[in-house]
């Protein structure tokens, strides 16, 4: 077993020698300092020992069964085969191992690291100190010094909080104060760098004592190193402090307030977890936000503890066992992406259930792959019921989203690949057209989130790729980040000392480390970049191209109505009618995916998405359309009022409407025709002026449904199509549920 990984119970079980292993882990990956740098002349033993056999501690990828870079890229796509056409074939069935592929990969390098790190060279440069190791150990006077260090109010700088809580309780100290060390007061900003390592960090808080130097002075000239560094001396005396090994996970966004900036960990402890920090208590969080603070950033800090929480809480939620359907859509700013994510699941794309089973059968899947290679193929009876679901699924999500339906024929589905976060989901990605994919900056996330009703809010994609992968990865994103902060920080170190140096003899030396370290630097990225699939998704998905994509397919395929299969009697006869007609059609049925297809190429040629030159439009089959709207008949139905006014009797109110009337339309007739019965000025005065401020939805049972102010009447589906009309004001949202129910009994 590694040293780089945490040993189960198991392993200490069957051999207790891993604790010995573990310290002298500990020991070799300490920071090195000028008072642990051997002399010059160990110097130029170690750079003797290194040119004679450097290809023994440099390359040990090129032993047998161990990790190489240059086939990393290789290995990581074996099993996933490429047609003629550039299409990934069987890719659902290799996702399905990709992510035990990832653990291998990362396993096997993580050896690499460590028996590269036991190296003579190594030793030599960053040489073990079993005597600071023994200062570095916890105990009683540690502790005390350490809450010692707690403070009770805040002017500028950069502070690490802590927010530990259970049973609606927060640990606190004496004065009801949140924990909080202060780690540099003469900074008032944090990179993103800085704060998306310190994330980093947090899941593998048990090693960063191997990482503290004991002099940080030393790195006075790197502003990188001292202030990490300082990071890692705040986040010690922190676990000191509380008297807990673990202090909690990162928030990904740091509390900022003027010139003070709050890192805030937050952890869930278990009822039978103690603390053995000195001068804490247990408060409740109605007393801690009723407190207040004479410190504008902490009076800031305490009102943003039940949101950071409530974010902690439901990023630690998984879905349940099943295929799903998400949609995936960004947001650029000036210094980040962000994706969209639901507010009650930010681990997890916009999302809407589909069936219990997560896989996708070999005809489920060539059904997809048929809609957009072989659009006249006819589909078997498991395949329209798969067409079926999904079509169901899509209606679904793009109503909980409230997507305009003038938009949706530019949607695509994703088939190059059905993700799978772990073995019991599996994903179908919506994808917007190419433009859409990710909105440009000037009030976007605002726009966004006002388009999708609030239900929806957005995070960085590094924050969102952390908080997926520890939720549905746990074991290989705690795995990388203890490799990424171990190489980043020797490398740093490598680096720095190499510029410092003077003799010739020890430039070489660490610019040999510092190649080393960086190979290994590398295979980590690769096999990182290979998980972040949505940076990977999202840059083919804004690729344009004048056809729709290899890797995408229209959603006006999927939901078209499809053609069935007919037994071999039922294609005669229908041969012989055609037969004696004489007449035989080429042309697209309507309804059929290629007449949808060339009526939403019409649409993108205004757009500017398809050049104007490749437009094939079948004008008969838009005519029929066109017929088939005028020729519709008219449509009497019948409105309730939600709301107080001199005509609320129960009585409805019947209008005659057309296909194409709208919620607007139907709301304003029929507050003309409250106003015309009603003897009250105000509600003549409502008819006229305030009918912005009613809406109109449907009620079934005890369940409402608002309808969309440019929605047409006559598309209501089921069930909702059963159901009775109201209006009511926007504000009063149980108005028409309340009216309903009474009516009922």
């Amino acid at each position: 077993m590694s040293l780089l990984t945490s040993p189960t119970k198991e392993h200490y079980i069957k051999n207790r020698s891993l604790d010995n292993r573990t310290n002298r882990f500990e020991g070799m990956v300490r920071a090195m300092s000028d008072d642990h740098l051997a002399s010059s002349t160990g110097f130029e033993k170690a750079h003797t020992q290194l040119t004679a056999t450097g290809s023994m501690y440099l390359h040990q990828t090129a032993e047998p069964n161990k990790l190489d870079y240059c086939s990393v890229s290789d290995d990581l796509s074996a099993d996933t085969d490429v047609d003629k056409n550039g299409d990934v074939v069987n890719a659902h069935q290799s996702e399905a191992s990709c992510w035990t592929k990832y653990n291998d990969f990362m396993t096997s390098l993580i050896e690499d690291v460590d028996k590269y790190r036991r190296s003579l060279v190594w030793t030599r440069v960053f040489a073990a100190c079993d005597e600071m190791m023994r200062k570095k150990k916890n105990g009683l006077k540690r502790v005390i010094s350490g809450t010692s260090k707690l403070l009770k109010s805040t002017t500028r700088g950069v502070y690490l909080a802590a927010v530990i809580y259970k049973d609606g309780k927060l640990l606190c100290t004496n004065d009801d104060c949140i924990p909080m060390l202060s780690v540099d007061e003469a900074v008032t900003t944090i990179s993103s760098e800085h704060h998306y390592w310190l994330l980093k960090m947090s899941w593998c808080w048990q090693y960063i004592i191997g990482l503290i130097d004991s002099n940080p002075s030393h790195y006075d000239n790197s502003e990188s190193l001292t202030f990490r560094s300082k990071l890692m001396n705040a986040v010690s005396a922190m676990r000191s402090a509380l008297g807990l090994d673990n202090i909690g996970h990162l928030h990904y966004v740091p509390v900022i307030h003027e010139d003070t900036v709050f890192l805030v960990t937050v952890r869930f402890l278990d009822l039978d977890q103690q603390i053995q920090g000195v001068n804490l208590k247990w408060v409740s969080f109605q007393k801690v936000l009723r407190k207040k603070w004479p410190s504008p950033a902490q009076n800031a800090l305490v009102r943003e503890v039940l949101n950071i929480v409530s974010f902690y809480r439901s990023s630690k939620v998984t879905l349940k066992r099943g295929l799903y359907l998400c949609y995936m859509k960004l947001c650029c700013s000036l210094n980040a992406i962000h994706v969209v994510v639901p507010n009650n699941l930010p681990s997890f794309l916009p999302h809407v259930f589909v069936r219990d089973n997560p896989d996708v059968t070999e005809e489920e899947w060539q059904f997809l792959k048929a809609l957009d290679q072989n659009p006249d193929s006819i589909p078997s009876s498991n395949q329209i019921k798969f067409q079926t679901d999904i079509s169901t699924a899509i209606h679904t999500l793009f109503h909980d989203l409230d997507i305009d339906s003038d938009i949706v024929p530019g949607h695509r589905l994703y088939h190059a690949e059905i993700l799978k976060p772990n073995d019991q989901i599996s994903v179908l990605l919506i994808l917007p057209r190419p433009d859409d994919v990710c909105s440009a900056p000037s009030g976007n996330r605002q726009m966004v989130q006002s388009r999708l009703h609030n239900k929806c809010d957005t995070l960085p994609i590094a924050a969102f790729e952390t908080i997926h992968l520890s939720t549905y990865q746990p074991e290989f994103f705690t795995a990388y980040c203890r490799l990424s902060i171990f190489l980043e920080h020797y490398l740093m170190v490598c680096q720095y000392q190499q510029r410092k140096c003077l003799l010739e003899n020890d430039v070489r030396v660490y610019k040999t480390l510092h190649e080393g370290i960086s190979q290994y630097q590398k295979k980590l990225d690769e096999i990182w970049k290979k998980s972040r699939w949505i940076s990977r998704i999202a840059s083919e998905a804004r690729a344009k191209r004048i056809n729709p994509s290899h890797n995408a397919v229209p959603l006006s395929r999927i939901l078209a109505p499809t053609k069935r299969r007919i037994s071999e009697d039922d294609a005669q006869k229908r041969e012989d009618t055609d037969e004696e007609n004489g007449e035989v059609s080429n042309r697209p049925q309507p309804g059929s995916s290629e007449s949808l297809d060339r009526l939403y190429q019409k649409s993108y040629a205004n757009s500017g998405l398809y050049q104007s030159g490749t437009l094939e439009v079948d004008n008969p089959s838009v005519d029929w359309s066109n017929r088939r709207e005028k020729q519709s008949p008219s449509e009497m139905i019948s409105v309730y009022t939600a709301y107080e006014c001199d005509s609320n009797d129960g009585t409805p109110i019947h209008l005659t409407i057309q296909q194409n009337t709208t919620s607007t339309e139907v709301v304003k007739l029929v507050l003309e025709q409250v106003a015309k019965k009603s003897r009250s000025p105000s509600d003549s005065t409502e008819a006229s002026n305030d009918s912005c401020n009613f809406c109109l939805v449907v009620v079934v049972g005890t369940r409402e449904r608002r309808l969309k102010d440019n929605f047409a009447l006559c598309r209501i589906q089921s069930p909702w199509n059963k159901g009775r009309l109201y209006v009511r004001r926007r504000s009063d949202l149980l108005a028409a549920v309340r009216y309903g129910n009474e009516a009922l009994v």
